[in-house]
């Protein structure tokens, strides 16, 4: 088909922060519609449209050295948009319309400043993703990590982390595996 838009992703955020809080909500849209798609079941010709939303929360709290952050979203057809936080997409359902991609994830993260050179921090994230399709299983998947941010000097940093990251069951309800990680990023800024 012939993809057709006629008007721009649109996306929109607003935060604030404050000494020991901040926070940002976040929304998008897009739209557009592949025109002239045959059916392969009865031949006909229609116009299929992939409509994609996204809403968001984050924040976070500072108390002293230590602190906290969490982010939040629930969006359709994200990967159809663009958005790097899902990349699930909706797709042609063979037809005349379009399987819708559900998907929903959070994280949080905590740390503590021991010192001007050291940074330790933990996190746990979550994400599902579901078609909109009956008898469609979900796909999940978990990540949780530990890490330790080390400035050597002004600009360099080491990061070594290990994190272990579940997949659970995929789309058709097998298990998908698990998987620990463990490794270090070295980055000089100039």
């Amino acid at each position: 088909g012939d993809e057709d838009e006629w008007y721009p992703k649109l996306e929109a955020s607003w935060g604030m922060a404050f000494d020991n809080f901040n926070f940002t909500l976040q929304g998008g849209y897009q739209t557009y519609t592949i025109e002239d798609v045959t059916s392969p079941v009865d031949g006909s010709t229609n116009d299929v449209d992939i409509d994609s939303y996204m809403l968001g929360a984050m924040g976070g709290f500072n108390f002293g050295p230590a602190f906290v952050k969490a982010a939040a979203y629930m969006a359709q057809n994200g990967g159809n948009a663009g958005w790097g936080f899902s990349t699930s997409s909706g797709s042609f359902d063979g037809d005349d319309d379009v399987d819708e991609m559900d998907s929903y994830g959070g994280a949080i993260v905590a740390g503590f400043r021991m010192s001007d050179m050291v940074v330790f921090e933990g996190g746990a994230g979550y994400r599902n993703d579901e078609l909109d399709v009956s008898g469609a299983k979900e796909s999940e998947r978990m990540q949780l990590y530990l890490q330790a941010l080390v400035t050597m000097a002004p600009g360099v940093h080491i990061m070594p982390e290990i994190g272990f990251v579940d997949y659970f069951d995929d789309g058709n309800g097998d298990d998908a595996g698990d998987a620990v990680y463990l490794g270090a990023k070295w980055q000089i800024d100039f």
